[in-house]
C-alpha cells in the first residue's frame, strides 16, 4: 500500500509584503524555503519515505539564497495509521517550526539586548502564524488521475483556512525580525552566508554602488563607461563617476538619472506547473523537480555576473533585485533586458522550447518603499503570464516625481527585444531632447499614424512611416530608423494600431529615462 502526502507552507507573500529592506525581503523568502528543507532533510530519516518534490538530490552549488519551494510531495510505503505515521509527521512539523522559534527568538532578543520578550510569546505566535498543512490520500483513491493534481485540489482547500487573528502586538514579530541587523543575527543568515561580515545591498547600493564597484577588464565601471562614451572630452569626476555640468556659472556633477533606481524582478515559469502536474509517473516528476533546481542554481550564477542581489531562486519561481545596468558574461556593460533573455534562454535550453520565463519588473526610485515595489513587480508578472503567448515581459517605471509608465514586450520577437536594447542604451542613444521630441509628436499625431498604420498592406505601411517621419523629423537618421522598425514590430505583434503606438510610446519614455542626466547628491 503506498500513500501520498502534500505539504504546503505559508504565508509567503504575506510575510514578503512585512519587508521594508533588502535583507528583510530575503529572510521573508529563505524563512518558508529553510522550512522546507528542514521537512525534507528529516522526512528522508524515514526508510519508508520517499521524497520526490522537491528534488533533495539536485546539484546545487548555492546555497546562499532560497530554492525549496513552499510545497513538498512524498510517498510512504505502507499503512501510516497503523504505523503512527501521522503523529510521527506532526512531531516533524513542530520540530521544524520550533527551530524557528529559537532562531527568531534569539535573534531579537540579541537585537534588542533585552530578556524581556518572553521565548513562550514567539513561540505562541509563530505556532499560530506559520500556516504549515498536510494532507494524505491513498493510492486507491486516485481513480486514474496524476497524484500531483489530486494532492494540489486538497492542498488548496486546507489552505483556505482562516488565518490566525492576531492580538496586541503579536503582528509585529514578525516585522521586527525582518529587517537587515536582526536577520544578520539569526542562524539562518550564518548558514547561508558564514560567519563573514557579509552585508545585505542597501536600494541605493543596487541602485548605483554595484555600477560604481564592478570593474571591466580595463578597469572601468559602468557609470564611467557611459560618462566617456556620451561626454568625450568632458573630465569625470572618478569619485561619483559623474560629470561637470560647464554650461552653468556654478558647475555640479551630475550622473545618470538610471543609476538612482533599481529594479525588482520577479519571474515565473509559462506551462511548467500544469506539465508537472499532469505527471503520472513519480521518477518524471522527481527528475524534472531536479532539472529545476539545477535550473535556479544557473540562474543565481548569470544574476550574480550581471550584478544582482538574489532573494529566491526556486526552480521556475524567481526573485531578485537588479541594476538597470550591469555586466554581461564577457565583461561589458548591458541593459537588464539582456540578463532577463539569458535566464529565459538558459530556462528554454534545460526545459525545452515548449517552456518559457515571464517576468515582471517594477523600476523604482531608490528611496521608493519596497512594499510598493513587491505590489508593482507581481502585478506586471500578473500582466505577462496572462499574454496570448505568455513568455511575456511587463515592466513599470515610477520616477521620483511619481510619474510612471507600462510597458508589455513578448521575449520571444527577439529583433523586436534587439531594436528596444540599441535604442535604450545609454551607450548608444544620442540625444534625451531628440526623442522627448519624437514622443510627443506620436501623441499629437496620433490620428494620422493610427490611419498610416491601419493601411492594406505592409510595402504600403513602411513607406507612408517613412514619409511621415522625414517631413516631421530633420537629422537623426538612425534614431528615427529604429523608432520607425520598432513601431512596426510592435504592430505585427499586437495587430492593433493603438497597442502598438501605445507600446512605442512607452518605449521611448523608458530609452529617454536611460539616458537622462541629474544633479548629483551625496545620499543618491
Amino acid at each position: 500500500m503506498t500513500w501520498f502526502f502534500g505539504i504546503t507552507i505559508g504565508p509567503i507573500y504575506g510575510t514578503m509584503s512585512l519587508a521594508r529592506d533588502t535583507g528583510g525581503l530575503w529572510a521573508a523568502s529563505y524563512l518558508f524555503s529553510y522550512i522546507s528543507h528542514c521537512l525534507v532533510q528529516r522526512l528522508r530519516e524515514f526508510p519508508r519515505v520517499s521524497v520526490f518534490s522537491p528534488n533533495p538530490e539536485a546539484n546545487r552549488i548555492n546555497k546562499r539564497v532560497g530554492a525549496f519551494s513552499d510545497r513538498i510531495y512524498f510517498a510512504y510505503d505502507g499503512d501510516p495509521e497503523a504505523d503512527g505515521f501521522f503523529e510521527m509527521l506532526e512531531r516533524v512539523k513542530n520540530e521544524a517550526v520550533e527551530e524557528i522559534v529559537d532562531d527568531i527568538w534569539n535573534s531579537l532578543r540579541s537585537k534588542t539586548h533585552s530578556d524581556q520578550l518572553l521565548k513562550e510569546e514567539v513561540r505562541g505566535f509563530l505556532r499560530q502564524y506559520l500556516q504549515v498543512y498536510y494532507v494524505a490520500i491513498d493510492d486507491s483513491c486516485l481513480y486514474g488521475e496524476p497524484v500531483l493534481k489530486v494532492l494540489n485540489k486538497l492542498l488548496d482547500a486546507a489552505e483556505l483556512r482562516p488565518p490566525y487573528v492576531f492580538k496586541n502586538e503579536s503582528p509585529h514579530l514578525m516585522a521586527r525580525f525582518l529587517n537587515n541587523e536582526t536577520v544578520k543575527k539569526s542562524r539562518m543568515f550564518a548558514g547561508a552566508f558564514g560567519v563573514g561580515k557579509f552585508v545585505f545591498p542597501s536600494l541605493t547600493d543596487i541602485a548605483k554602488t554595484e555600477t560604481t564597484r564592478r570593474k571591466e577588464k580595463d578597469g572601468k565601471s559602468i557609470l564611467e563607461v557611459v560618462v566617456q562614451k556620451l561626454y568625450a572630452g568632458q573630465s569625470p569626476n572618478s569619485d561619483f563617476c559623474t560629470i561637470t555640468n560647464t554650461n552653468t556659472k556654478d558647475p555640479k556633477p551630475r550622473m545618470p538619472k538610471f543609476a538612482n533606481y533599481y529594479a525588482l524582478v520577479q519571474a515565473d515559469g509559462d506551462g511548467i506547473g500544469g506539465h508537472i502536474t499532469s505527471l503520472a509517473d513519480i521518477g518524471e516528476i522527481s527528475n524534472t523537480s531536479r532539472t529545476l533546481l539545477e535550473y535556479a542554481d544557473s540562474a543565481v550564477g548569470i544574476m550574480t555576473q550581471y550584478g544582482a542581489f538574489p532573494v529566491y531562486a526556486g526552480g521556475d519561481d524567481l526573485m531578485f533585485f537588479a541594476p538597470l545596468m550591469g555586466w554581461c558574461d564577457g565583461g561589458h556593460p548591458v541593459l537588464i533586458l539582456n540578463m532577463l533573455r539569458t535566464l529565459d534562454e538558459e530556462f528554454k535550453k534545460r526545459l525545452g522550447d515548449r517552456f518559457s520565463l515571464s517576468f515582471g519588473l517594477a523600476v523604482a526610485y531608490h528611496k521608493y518603499p519596497l512594499y510598493e515595489a513587491l505590489e508593482i513587480a507581481k502585478a506586471q508578472l500578473d500582466k505577462a503570464k496572462r499574454y496570448k503567448t505568455k513568455n511575456a515581459l511587463g515592466i513599470s517605471l515610477t520616477v521620483h516625481s511619481g510619474q510612471s509608465a507600462q510597458l508589455l514586450l513578448t521575449m520571444n520577437n527577439t529583433l523586436l527585444l534587439d531594436l528596444i536594447e540599441t535604442l535604450c542604451n545609454p551607450l548608444t542613444e544620442e540625444n534625451v531632447d531628440f526623442l522627448r521630441s519624437v514622443e510627443r509628436k506620436l501623441r499629437q499625431r496620433r490620428a494620422v499614424l493610427l490611419q498610416i498604420l491601419a493601411s492594406n498592406s505592409r510595402e504600403e505601411r513602411s513607406s507612408r512611416l517613412s514619409w511621415w517621419f522625414s517631413q516631421e523629423f530633420e537629422g537623426h537618421g538612425a534614431t528615427l530608423k529604429l523608432v520607425q522598425d520598432i513601431l512596426g514590430k510592435n504592430l505585427d505583434e499586437f495587430s492593433s494600431p493603438h497597442e502598438a503606438l501605445e507600446t512605442t510610446e512607452a518605449v521611448l519614455s523608458f530609452a529617454r529615462f536611460m539616458g537622462e542626466w541629474e544633479e548629483a547628491t551625496q545620499d543618491a
